[in-house]
């Protein structure tokens, strides 16, 4: 692959990723019912909200789940893919390209919570007020936290929860998604 190939590639991999990211923030945050007056939570409402609307008049919600912003997520993220492995000279087949936008989209759904229950986690420590960041760490954290506290309650003042919910995740990230991702690749590579 050549040194303009492979600029182009990361050129969209970056740009398109990081829309994704978005889009799957957005995702998450409705999904937690997050402040949507949050200045973060705004930005990224500003930036996905025109073409989302597209895929909002064809898709409904589905148990509370926001599936348009999620097949928006995968488009994206397989478009991505296409250009990437277009860019490298790979045939394309879709069929792994699915797979594999899906084992992203699922693996940075699972990160987003981790990055959330580790800022939560750290911040608390050192913040006493309010900041955007911080509110909106604790609103992604508690559906995954709120469950395992009421489980297992803390011991002597020490939250076990953010402990248990990063092993249960990882988990999630070694037994769910990525035979996802390798059987994507395994498609692919056939």
């Amino acid at each position: 692959m050549s040194y303009i190939q492979n600029s182009l590639g990361y050129l969209i991999e970056t740009i398109l990723g990081l829309y994704v990211l978005v889009i799957l923030l957005r995702l998450v945050f409705q999904y937690c019912n997050a402040d949507h007056r949050n200045p973060l939570s705004r930005m990224i409402i500003r930036f996905t909200e025109a073409p989302l609307g597209v895929f909002r008049k064809i898709i409904p919600q589905v148990f509370g789940i926001d599936m348009a912003c999620f097949v928006f997520a995968l488009t994206v993220s397989m478009i991505q893919l296409s250009l990437v492995i277009g860019v490298s000279g790979y045939s394309l087949n879709i069929a792994a390209i699915a797979l594999l936008a899906l084992s992203d989209i699922l693996s940075t759904l699972v990160w987003i919570v981790i990055i959330a229950i580790l800022v939560a986690a750290i911040m608390s420590w050192f913040m006493n007020s309010y900041h955007p960041i911080l509110a909106l760490a604790i609103q992604v954290s508690q559906p995954v936290l709120h469950p395992i506290r009421n489980i297992m309650p803390a011991f002597g003042g020490l939250d076990l929860s953010p402990i248990i919910a990063f092993f249960v995740l990882n988990l999630i990230l070694r037994l769910v998604v990525a035979p996802i991702g390798d059987f994507g690749r395994l498609l692919m590579f056939s």
